[in-house]
């Protein structure tokens, strides 16, 4: 399989690469692109397209925050037939240079709570807005499904 990085900073990206190619030597990692932390023009977007399709990657590793990266790769997954994964954080964690939460967080659904407490400044507004906006979506889905006999729980709706 060839993969492609799509995403953190260039320093991010060059302690990744080494990482796999110290941690899992035979994978192959195709190309990389650190893209600039704002609205890509269609030029620089079809030139990114360009490299991952030139390159012959088949999975692109998409780390660019969310919301943005779960939308670009829907649109990556699209537009070039190749498996695109949201991965959040996961290029800090893997290069080692953000520390992962211990393990017994990470197995209790709290890890949020530890990336909260590391990066404050960064993380507040995401994680109070948008953990109370999901669970508005959650009580809703439950009212609803309470309301609506036929209602399959993995239909998520939303208004």
């Amino acid at each position: 399989m060839r993969h492609y990085l799509l995403g953190g900073s260039p320093e991010t990206l060059t302690a990744l690469r080494t990482r796999i190619a110290v941690d899992q030597p035979e994978a192959v990692v195709a190309g990389a692109c650190s893209p600039p932390f704002r609205p890509l023009t269609a030029a620089e977007k079809a030139e990114i397209y360009e490299d991952i399709r030139a390159c012959g990657a088949q999975i692109v590793w998409v780390g660019l925050g969310t919301p943005k990266q779960d939308f670009e790769a829907r649109e990556v997954a699209r537009a070039l037939g190749v498996t695109a994964v949201a991965v959040g954080a996961a290029f800090d964690f893997a290069a080692g240079l953000k520390p992962e939460a211990p393990q017994w967080l990470q197995g209790s659904g709290l890890e949020w709570g530890y990336r909260l407490a590391t990066e404050p400044r960064r993380l507040w507004r995401r994680y109070l807005f948008g953990n109370a906006r999901f669970l508005g979506m959650v009580a809703r889905h439950l009212a609803d499904r309470g309301r609506d006999a036929t209602a399959r729980p993995w239909e998520v709706t939303t208004r």
